[in-house]
């Protein structure tokens, strides 16, 4: 499935262009936002961030059914485009601050005593569980 279009950034092919993509200034997050991303570009960060599909959905609140139904089209609704963005950005920050894409993969996935035992990964879900996990990078 190779829907890239041409002349676009591998936003999530390594955490280099993933940081690239966290260091934009306001404006250019909103062009970011408002071209959207494709399912390759979803596909690159579930592999950058060891997401698989099921996570994935997870993580963007959206069903089974919805991803494989966007995986077919050439950009992924915008709304799906800025919770992807807004992951990015934490995944982004937790590579940054852990110096190690496995080790923050792997935090993310560990129960936490201070959140109740859960792992950060389990807050994704909500807005509130999303800013409680990057309260804690």
């Amino acid at each position: 499935m190779s829907t890239q279009t041409s002349g676009r950034q591998p936003y999530f092919r390594n955490i280099d262009n993933l940081q690239k993509l966290n260091r934009l200034d306001e404006a250019g997050q909103m062009r970011i936002m408002e071209q959207g991303f494709t399912p390759d570009d979803l596909a690159e960060f579930c592999d950058l961030a060891d997401l698989d599909w099921i996570r994935a959905c997870y993580a963007l609140n959206i069903s089974g059914m919805k991803i494989h139904r966007i995986m077919h089209q050439t950009f992924l609704p915008p709304e799906t485009s800025k919770e992807l963005f807004h992951l990015a950005q934490m995944y982004a920050q937790g590579y940054e601050f852990s110096n190690s894409r496995k080790r923050f993969n792997d935090w993310m996935t560990m129960e936490r005593k201070y959140v109740r035992f859960l792992t950060p990964f389990v807050l994704l879900n909500s807005r509130e569980g999303k800013a409680e996990a990057n309260d804690m990078l």
